[in-house]
């Protein structure tokens, strides 16, 4: 798959808001009004729903105020298991914390189909982030609630101590 790549026209000047996406669309108002807010922010729908559009506007708001470190949920992954095999797990969670802001595009790309202790490696830098006050933004395909036989219990858990929204393109 294709690297997305961040794109500065992704603004919450042109994201078209109706009631598909008007709840996720208010939660990214008031994360960029004092972030940490709605810790995490867990956003799903289908593809071309406004995702990425949404994650993408948030950063575009927040760069000039905030570190802020964007990436797909398939470099993610790839970082991490790089990380692992080099053993050099302690610097890649540092790597994060260094940042104010964490979003994760289309983390279920390889999370739900990674083994249960990847999973697990996961969560931990999700919950070390959130531990260190950090704002964490998720996007993807699948709800999780809808998803445990692939998804961990732990990321659902995570996932509902913030908050959960589905998104759909505007009709």
């Amino acid at each position: 798959m294709k690297e997305k790549i961040m794109n500065s026209k992704r603004t919450f000047d042109n994201f078209v808001v109706d009631s598909q996406n008007e709840l996720p669309y208010s939660v990214a108002m008031a994360i960029i009004k004092n972030p940490p807010q709605y810790n995490p922010f867990f956003v799903y729908g289908k593809w071309r729903s406004g995702k990425t559009h949404l994650l993408q506007a948030i950063k575009n708001a927040l760069q000039d105020k905030h570190k802020i470190f964007y990436i797909t949920g398939e470099r993610f992954h790839s970082e991490l298991t790089k990380s692992l095999q080099e053993k050099k797990f302690a610097d890649f969670i540092k790597r994060y914390q260094s940042y104010d802001i964490v979003m994760i595009d289309n983390i279920e790309e390889r999370v739900s189909k990674c083994m249960v202790d990847t999973q697990k490696t996961i969560m931990e830098v999700i919950d070390s982030l959130l531990a260190n006050n950090k704002q964490v933004i998720l996007t993807s395909e699948l709800n999780p609630a809808d998803n445990l036989s692939v998804m961990h219990q732990h990321f659902v858990s995570t996932y509902e101590s913030g908050i959960i929204t589905e998104i759909s393109a505007p009709i």
